[in-house]
């Protein structure tokens, strides 16, 4: 959509790559976002939409993607068809560690992982 200025907002984005994963060609949805409009869902939508047809067309094996679930993106890639895997079959564990250093009550809300947003692009899992 267009900004006040008249320049074009992002409201969604999309970033891709292909690799091998246990002798398969798969599609990595590397990272995604979008923001908390109707509009910038329909975009993350569209754009999923594209990537699956880029994949098809390159005869990918399988596409995979990592995301927080509950959040918009989630339910955008579960809508197109992505499915929630098991546990055993992810690449490696997700570790995270948080020291803070500050007693601001803002900041304790980074130990609720509910309040955290995570893809692939966020660690270095391919």
């Amino acid at each position: 959509g267009a900004s006040k200025t008249g320049e074009e907002d992002i409201s969604a984005f999309i970033v891709l790559r292909t690799v091998t994963l246990m002798g398969l060609r798969c599609g990595v949805v590397v990272d995604l976002a979008c923001g908390n409009e109707i509009d910038s869902n329909e975009g993350l939508a569209f754009l999923i939409n594209v990537a699956n047809a880029q994949f098809r067309k390159a005869g990918l094996d399988a596409v995979v993607a990592a995301c927080t679930a509950g959040s918009d993106e989630y339910v955008q890639l579960r809508r197109n068809g992505f499915l929630k895997t098991p546990n055993p079959m992810h690449p490696q564990p997700l570790r995270v560690v948080l020291r803070l250093h500050t007693d601001d009550p803002q900041l304790g809300k980074l130990s609720n992982f509910k309040n955290w947003f995570l893809t692939f692009g966020d660690y270095d899992v391919l």
